[in-house]
């Protein structure tokens, strides 16, 4: 329950996620702003955690 990312391993994830050619929808209540901060326009942001799981092959 914290926005604290700097030690998250999904953003380890994301990021190897991103290099083995995936598309990555993430959705955060509560750090999505810092996930904005660190990861940027690489990934897509869902509204919620349904719109993040649209057409979605995995869930992490």
């Amino acid at each position: 329950n914290t926005d604290d990312m700097r030690e998250a391993p999904s953003v380890v994830i994301i990021n190897q996620l991103i290099e083995a050619g995936a598309t990555v929808t993430a959705y955060d209540p509560v750090a999505m702003e810092e996930a904005k901060h660190m990861v940027g326009d690489k990934i897509s942001y869902g509204s919620d955690e349904f719109e993040a799981l649209t057409d979605a092959d995995a869930l992490l």
